[in-house]
């Protein structure tokens, strides 16, 4: 389990994947978690579950 804390980046093995029409973001599927995270850094923006 890879551990997920908004603010702190992913991982580089993390997959990040677009966001249909929100382009400045990616997505990513972590623990059957979606996040949402700033591609530049990796950093997590918000966690949805």
């Amino acid at each position: 389990h890879e551990r997920v804390v908004v603010g702190e980046p992913l991982p580089p093995t993390v997959v990040l994947r677009p966001v249909p029409n929100y382009t400045e973001y990616r997505y990513a599927v972590v623990n059957d978690r979606r996040v949402i995270v700033e591609p530049r850094t990796r950093r997590v923006v918000k966690i949805i579950d």
